[in-house]
């Protein structure tokens, strides 16, 4: 999601991306485009399955409130925003979780829209030349993506929101304090893009793929050396997590521009997997960081060649957590617990009050 304000509430991209999975990675390269490319890949050029899925998301834009009801902002004055992923399954509902849009972001659902955004970009995307960041925070600059990058829009508003501000909550995911929500969208998914269907069960093990949003910069994963001004204030403004939102460029609205991206397999034919559930969610070795909260986990389905929606990213793994925006690229590995998804239990109580 959105910032780390509830610990591990919030999964961010400290990012930058390859739109191939095989780079080498490793975690004192501070150039974050070559040592994180391995675990996603950026939806410019995916086979038919992935991209129908990848168009099935889109980002959802939250502005940060305080306890007064007041616009949260950055030292230089720019609004604070929080950015998750929401999956549609059917043309004007979406899923995501609770905790991207909580009851003091949005105190009152019926009164608050939010807005969705629809990203396509192509092969002309330079989008590995806007990564690049120059100046220091609060005044970073970078390229705009001008060509081959595509932005449209839906307004969308709260039907269902529980654990974080409960609102009309179903009573399997309200007795179970499940992080899970679903929003109601005019005029919904574009023309040329199909929802996806939620998945009749989850045996919480098998190969799984999550579709997200992000900005990608160049930014260090690693403290770099205290002679490297430049890079030490990028590591201090994008790379570190902040509770407030107010100190990493992440969160300032109108200055990113995010993009769709895919989680990768492993190597080919060595897919990122379900670990095991623990109480109301699943874990699995996704890669995660602020921004992958809410976003769709997915599983294909062997009967239609097609994916469905598990359930929304919850949380994340201590390896992070409230430190840094990204799992730790030294710590991640194959098999070992990174980011949950709420199960698919009550996903689909959440999909059946729309049928």
């Amino acid at each position: 999601m959105t910032s780390s304000k509830t610990g591990l509430l919030a999964l961010l991209l400290l990012a930058g991306c390859s739109d191939a999975a095989t780079s080498t990675e490793d975690s004192s390269d501070s150039n974050v485009q070559l040592s994180s490319a391995k675990h996603y890949v950026v939806a410019t050029n995916l086979d038919a399955v992935l991209d129908a899925a990848q168009r099935a998301t889109g980002a959802l834009l939250v502005p940060r409130m305080d306890a007064a009801g007041k616009r949260v902002k950055a030292i230089d004055g720019t609004p604070i925003r929080s950015s998750c992923g929401v999956t549609f399954i059917d043309r004007t509902h979406a899923i995501t979780a609770a905790h991207c849009a909580d009851d003091v972001d949005v105190p009152d659902p019926t009164a608050t829209a939010l807005t969705v955004q629809f990203i396509d970009v192509d092969a002309t995307a330079d989008y590995k030349s806007a990564a690049k960041l120059s100046g220091t925070f609060p005044g970073y600059t970078h390229k705009t993506i001008d060509s081959g990058y595509t932005a449209t829009e839906t307004s969308c508003h709260i039907i269902h929101r529980c654990k974080f501000g409960a609102y009309s909550c179903p009573p399997r995911a309200t007795a179970d304090d499940a992080d899970i929500m679903m929003l109601s969208c005019s005029p919904g998914l574009p023309a040329g893009r199909e929802p996806v269907a939620v998945a009749a069960g989850d045996p919480a093990k098998g190969a799984a793929r999550v579709f997200w949003f992000h900005e990608i910069y160049t930014a260090p994963t690693s403290r770099p050396p205290a002679y490297d001004a430049a890079g030490t204030d990028l590591f201090n403004h994008y790379t570190t997590a902040d509770e407030s939102g107010q100190q990493n460029l992440h969160y300032f609205e109108g200055r990113n521009q995010l993009l769709p991206l895919v989680s990768a397999e492993w190597s080919p034919g060595i897919p990122r997997t379900r670990l095991r559930r623990e109480g109301t969610t699943v874990w699995t070795d996704l890669f995660g960081c602020h921004g992958t909260s809410g976003s769709g986990v997915m599983a294909l389905d062997a009967a239609t060649g097609k994916y469905q929606l598990l359930g929304p990213v919850a949380t994340a793994s201590a390896d992070w957590g409230s430190a840094r925006l990204c799992t730790d690229l030294a710590t991640h590995r194959r098999g070992r617990a990174s980011t949950s998804y709420t199960a698919n239990d009550y996903t689909r109580e959440l999909a059946a009050l729309v049928k």
